[in-house]
């Protein structure tokens, strides 16, 4: 799983489609985006030209949610985050909402 592209030699960004089937699992995801400020520098879920902030219930549900969204983390390029595969450690931590291709 390749969802990565170079914004420059700082900061990656790697992208992810979600699906939500309950109300509670939105609310359980922006609690999963609070706790991820070890690699991210920013975390938004966006649905057609729309983008808000991964951590904002309202802001998430402002969005059309009867189908897949993608949820974009932007992180800074540091000797550590080199070292680790980046598109697993975002893929555990959001995988109860990856949705199928």
């Amino acid at each position: 799983m390749k969802n990565r592209r170079n914004h420059s030699s700082h900061e990656e960004e790697y992208f992810f489609k979600i699906g939500f089937k309950a109300i509670n699992d939105v609310n359980e995801f922006c609690g999963v985006m609070n706790r991820l400020e070890k690699f991210v520098i920013s975390a938004e879920v966006r649905s057609g030209t729309f983008a808000v902030d991964a951590r904002s219930l309202m802001g998430i549900f402002s969005l059309n949610l009867n189908k897949p969204v993608e949820v974009w983390f932007k992180t800074e390029v540091t000797e550590q985050t080199k070292t680790m595969d980046m598109d697993k450690y975002f893929a555990a931590k959001i995988e109860k909402w990856l949705a199928s291709e």
